[in-house]
């Protein structure tokens, strides 16, 4: 894997309906992230924050695309920034915020890569779109914005011309999804693990699948990790928490591996919400699992 590493922050949480992970970039910083990396020999260069104009109340957008304004503000110029780094030929980590941030560091790697893979890890499927979201959040929507199956509005968000290709993404994780969601994985013929399947096979066998998987169609791999993917018990600090996720010592193994293969091109970590953490219990965890992202081993 790529050793120098540009840290980019989004404190973007207008995607989704609670707030808090606004904080989260400052919050992982504060709880050590940049000392820790650095520990593992990397070349670290902390790019700072992207300003936001996070608001307080949600505000009506077209298309039931709720605070679309802000959310494509802060998207577009995150897809401008990890674009740069990536011609610099560093690695971009970009914290979150929440999961509608994936809009602009996805279609970013994809104007580089245009043969991009992605692993989505996240207890949730995000591939709603302005027509059967339930909600109108736009972090339940990322994945329709980059592949080109959400409107106009989203989808010409940073660039429009590589979207990600069904083939090229696979699920890790997933335990909550909508009904419209679960078609919408039939119809393109999505690969998805779901915690059914990790209990069954075991978290190693499932990582390396997905691995091989890609391997088949890419040489560059772009993870985008939610933390409520994590059993809250052990990660209680995110906004859409649902019991049965992972157990630390599963995603340890998950991102062991994944480090491991040298195909990470690119990484968000998102949805650390810290007014809903207790002790920076999720922030520490968020901490060894990009340790462990980024090369961490014990012997």
């Amino acid at each position: 894997m790529n050793k120098k590493i540009s840290i980019i922050g989004l404190p973007l949480d207008m995607g989704a309906s609670i707030r808090g992970a606004r904080l989260g970039p400052s919050t992982l910083r504060l709880n050590g992230l940049i000392r820790e990396l650095k520990s593992l020999d990397l070349e670290i260069k902390d790019l700072g924050d992207i300003e936001v104009s996070n608001s307080y109340e949600d505000q009506v957008g077209p298309k039931n695309l709720k605070n679309y304004q802000i959310v494509k503000e802060a998207c577009t110029k995150l897809y401008n920034k990890v674009d740069e780094i990536i011609k610099t030929k560093n690695l971009p980590l970009v914290l979150g915020g929440d999961h509608s941030l994936a809009i602009g560091s996805v279609k970013a790697a994809l104007n580089n890569y245009p043969d991009l893979g992605v692993i989505w890890i996240d207890t949730h499927g995000d591939i709603n779109n302005e027509k059967i979201s339930p909600s109108g959040n736009i972090h339940g929507m990322s994945l329709s914005a980059i592949m080109g199956l959400a409107c106009e509005e989203l989808s010409n968000i940073g660039q429009n011309k590589n979207f990600l290709k069904s083939q090229n993404l696979v699920y890790i994780g997933l335990r909550d999804l909508d009904k419209e969601e679960r078609q919408v994985l039939k119809d393109y013929n999505i690969k998805a693990f779901s915690l059914q399947e990790i209990d069954e096979y075991s978290i190693g066998k499932v990582t390396k699948e997905a691995l091989k998987y890609l391997n088949k169609k890419t040489n560059h791999i772009h993870v985008s990790l939610d933390i409520d993917v994590v059993d809250p018990i052990y990660a209680p600090g995110t906004g859409t928490r649902k019991n049965g996720g992972l157990t630390p010592r599963e995603i340890f193994l998950l991102t062991e591996i994944l480090s491991k293969s040298d195909l990470i091109t690119s990484v968000d970590l998102v949805e650390v919400n810290p007014l809903l953490d207790i002790k920076s219990q999720t922030s520490v965890l968020a901490i060894d699992i990009a340790k462990s992202l980024f090369g961490e081993k014990l012997l």
